[in-house]
């Protein structure tokens, strides 16, 4: 079974935090699962979306950053 996750969140760092939450919270499909997202994942996360708000759209308060998921079992990418 594949799930997708995809929108869009505003150019503003302080989103990040809410953003990982809800992405982590939808991954985690059992508590194996979740134990690995915990740390790998989530730093992951806030990293690329800080990078994609800071470098790829240079704080610019009107541009906005997309997110694309994909939940695989096993797997996220």
């Amino acid at each position: 079974m594949e799930r997708k996750l995809v929108f869009e969140l505003p150019n503003d760092l302080r989103c990040i935090e809410e953003t990982v939450d809800f992405v982590v919270s939808r991954c985690s499909t059992s508590e194996e699962v979740a134990r690995k997202l915990r740390l790998n994942f989530r730093v992951s996360l806030m990293e690329a979306l800080s990078n994609a708000m800071i470098y790829g759209n240079g704080r610019n308060p009107s541009k906005r950053v997309r997110v694309e998921v994909f939940l695989r079992v096993g797997s996220v990418t």
